[in-house]
C-alpha cells in the first residue's frame, strides 16, 4: 500500500477490512507511520599522487544493498552498482580531481544530498629545480650553504650526503628551501618523495663541498 501525499510521521493510519456480506467480521488495524532513514555514504581517500599513478577512494554505506551510486568527476557522470561495503574505486586521474557523490540509494530509498566530496591531487614529478651553493671551505670554517630553488607543498626533501640522507627532511612549502651550512666534504643531492606516502621520487645533484687541509 502506498499512500500519496505522504503522512506526517507519527501519524497512526486505521486500514479498515470490510468482509462481504455473510463472509466474517470487520476487522481494523492500527498501524503508526516510520520514516525510513535515507542511505548514506562516507567517501575517504583525499590524497596526492604522482601523475600516471592511481588512487583508492573508499565507500562505507548506510542502509540495505544493493546500492546504487551517482558521481561525477566534473566532466562525467557515472553510475555503479555496488552489494558489498565498504567499496573501493580506483581511479587514475590525469590532472587533480574532486570526485562528488550525486546521489546514493538503497533497496528502500534515494539520498540526493549525500555531501561527500573527494579531492585527489596530481602532482608531477617531472617538476625540476635547481640546487646550489657548495665550494670550497676550510677544516674549521663554517661550512656552505646548500639551497633548492624550488618545493611543492605535498613533497619532502631529503638532504643526501654521497648518496646517504644526512639531517632530517624538509617540508615543501611552495617556495625556496635552505638546507643550511654543511661542513662535510662531498657530493650533495636532494632527493623529493611525496611525504604522506614516499613515491613520486625525484633527485637534483649539488656540486661538491671540499674542504681543504
Amino acid at each position: 500500500l502506498i499512500l500519496s501525499p505522504v503522512p506526517p510521521v507519527g501519524t497512526t493510519m486505521k486500514l479498515d477490512l470490510i468482509p462481504y456480506p455473510g463472509f466474517g467480521c470487520p476487522y481494523s488495524l492500527l498501524t503508526p507511520i516510520v520514516p525510513t532513514a535515507l542511505p548514506t555514504v562516507n567517501v575517504s581517500g583525499d590524497q596526492l599522487i604522482c601523475l600516471g599513478s592511481s588512487a583508492n577512494i573508499n565507500f562505507n554505506f548506510t542502509g540495505s544493498p544493493p546500492w546504487n551510486l551517482q558521481y561525477t568527476d566534473g566532466t562525467l557522470t557515472k553510475q555503479i552498482n555496488v552489494n558489498t561495503s565498504p567499496f573501493v574505486l580506483n581511479v587514475q586521474p590525469g590532472t587533480s580531481t574532486k570526485y562528488t557523490v550525486l546521489s546514493v540509494s538503497d533497496a528502500s530509498c534515494t539520498n540526493n544530498n549525500p555531501n561527500a566530496v573527494v579531492n585527489i591531487t596530481v602532482v608531477n614529478n617531472a617538476a625540476l629545480f635547481q640546487v646550489s651553493g657548495g665550494g670550497n671551505d676550510c677544516a674549521n670554517g663554517n661550512g656552505k650553504p646548500i639551497n633548492l630553488s624550488g618545493s611543492v607543498v605535498g613533497f619532502k626533501y631529503q638532504l643526501l650526503l654521497d648518496g646517504v640522507a644526512t639531517g632530517s627532511p624538509l617540508l615543501g612549502t611552495g617556495t625556496a628551501l635552505s638546507f643550511g651550512n654543511q661542513k662535510k666534504a662531498g657530493t650533495y643531492t636532494v632527493q623529493a618523495s611525496i611525504s604522506s606516502n614516499g613515491s613520486c621520487n625525484t633527485s637534483w645533484r649539488n656540486y661538491r663541498n671540499d674542504v681543504c687541509k
